[in-house]
C-alpha cells in the first residue's frame, strides 16, 4: 500500500499518497474505544505514506452481527474505487467469526482495497489452505448475501 507515484509539475516532483479508509468497531457503545482505534489507524496510515480519505465505524455493534451500517458503507465505497486500502486496528474489528473475517478480507481484496492491521507488520491475508470460500455480490449487505461452499484446495 505504499504506492509512491510521482507527478512532475514544473521542476518539482510530488508524491501521491495512497488513499485508504479506516474502520473501527466496538461491541459496547464506547466513544473512547472508537477514538483509540481511529488514532492508531491514522498513525499507521501516516507511517506508511497513505492518506486517510474515509472513516467508518460501528459503535455498539457486535463482531458477530451480519448487518453493520459502517462496514456495509465501507464495502460499497471500496467497490466504487473510493480508496485503495483499509486499515483496522486488529482482525477481530472486522468480525469475531473466522469464516466471516475471511469473507470480508476477500471482498476488500477483490475490490482492490486490501486490509492491513495496525497490530501486525503484514497485510491481513487468507490462510494458505482455506477450507471454504464465502462470496457476496459487491455492494450487498453482509447479512443477506453470504453463501458458503466447502472445498479442499489442491496444491
Amino acid at each position: 500500500m505504499t504506492n509512491k507515484l510521482s507527478m512532475r509539475t514544473g521542476h518539482s516532483a510530488r508524491k501521491i499518497k495512497t488513499p485508504v479508509a479506516i474502520y473501527a468497531r466496538s461491541a459496547l457503545m464506547s466513544r473512547a474505544s472508537i477514538r483509540r482505534q481511529q488514532a492508531a489507524c491514522v498513525k499507521l496510515a501516516r507511517s506508511i505514506g497513505a492518506k486517510v480519505v474515509a472513516r467508518f465505524k460501528d459503535n455498539g455493534v457486535s463482531g458477530l452481527a451480519r448487518r453493520r451500517p459502517g462496514l456495509d458503507a465501507m464495502m460499497r465505497e471500496a467497490c466504487n474505487g473510493k480508496f485503495k486500502g483499509v486499515i483496522i486496528e486488529e482482525d477481530n474489528r472486522l468480525a469475531r467469526c473466522g469464516l466471516l473475517n475471511i469473507a470480508i478480507i476477500q471482498q476488500f481484496a477483490s475490490a482492490d482495497a486490501p486490509v492491513r492491521t495496525v497490530n501486525s507488520e503484514h497485510a491481513a491475508t487468507l490462510p494458505p489452505k482455506p477450507r471454504c470460500i464465502v462470496s457476496r455480490a459487491p455492494g450487498a449487505t453482509l447479512g443477506r448475501s453470504l453463501k458458503a461452499k466447502s472445498f479442499e484446495t489442491k496444491g
